[in-house]
């Protein structure tokens, strides 16, 4: 059965908890396809960003911008091209992602893909990627944040991590804080001047100066 049943897309919902459905839906045009094969939209979140966009990426590795006030249905699609090196299921854009000014930094299971999007021509372009980066990131204190595995494999059932910062104009690694034993799909959190990571049995702080 080919019935799109709004899953494996961008969906836009009212704020009435009444309404049923959502308003508007942006599915790509081989969402049934990609559906099969488990390599569809998966848990990356929808980024708001300027000129009325929204950036997604799915588990093949493409990115694709929407229009916020209308998503344009099955493949209304204003822009795709791909943002990861490899697609699902062993590649793809798992994790939330973050943003920054005109970028937004993707996370790819072969590592952190920065992209910055034009408003104007509504595209985006790959400004960098960074490896061995497998957990969603943050962006505090001018940096980008993230998670990197140790082992080099995000489904070892514990492993130690490394927290990275990393320049978001470029891409390089600042800094790395070696972690203890961290779950897989940890992501930090900031506050006050520190950073915050959960642990096996713990929390990692780490004061940021």
């Amino acid at each position: 059965n080919s019935l799109y049943e709004h899953a494996g897309g961008t969906a836009r919902r009212g704020v009435r908890a009444h309404v049923p459905g959502p308003i508007d839906s942006g599915p790509r045009k081989d969402w049934w396809s990609l559906n099969k094969r488990d390599s569809d939209l998966g848990s990356v979140s929808p980024a708001l960003r300027p000129g009325g966009l929204v950036f997604v990426a799915c588990k093949d590795g493409i990115g694709y911008l929407l229009r916020q006030d209308h998503l344009g249905g099955i493949g209304g699609e204003a822009f795709a091209y791909p943002v990861c090196r490899t697609g699902g299921p062993t590649g793809g854009a798992f994790g939330g992602g973050a943003v920054a000014g005109e970028m937004v930094f993707v996370i790819c299971k072969d590592g952190l893909v920065a992209v910055r999007v034009n408003p104007t021509n509504i595209t985006f372009t790959v400004a960098w990627s960074a490896s061995k980066i497998v957990n969603s990131a943050v962006t505090a204190y001018g940096r980008v944040w993230t998670i990197a595995s140790d082992s080099g494999f995000h489904r070892d059932p514990a492993w130690d991590g490394t927290l990275v910062e990393i320049d978001p104009a470029t891409g390089s690694v600042k800094s790395r804080t070696h972690l203890g034993p961290i779950p897989h799909f940890a992501s930090p959190a900031a506050a006050g001047g520190s950073l915050y990571v959960s642990g096996l049995g713990g929390v990692y702080a780490i004061s940021v100066n």
